[in-house]
């Protein structure tokens, strides 16, 4: 949800909102829409231990160009 409310989209996705408290909150026409996001999913990783699952994020990082290496 904090990724449809901050994301820039050509889309408006402010309808998402209707019936919430935020759409009447000033914040809402500030914020809503106006930011670029990285938007990362770390689902397909299923790792059987920590060390396993720290190297697929990385990697994950790395072909998305967040992180050198």
């Amino acid at each position: 949800m904090l990724r449809y409310f901050f994301e820039k989209s050509k889309e408006d996705r402010s309808r998402l909102f209707d019936g919430l408290i935020i759409r009447n909150d000033k914040v809402f026409s500030e914020y809503q829409g106006r930011y670029p996001v990285i938007y990362l999913t770390f689902k397909d990783l299923k790792e059987s231990s920590w060390k396993s699952m720290f190297r697929g994020m990385t990697n994950l990082l790395r072909r998305e160009g967040v992180v050198d290496g």
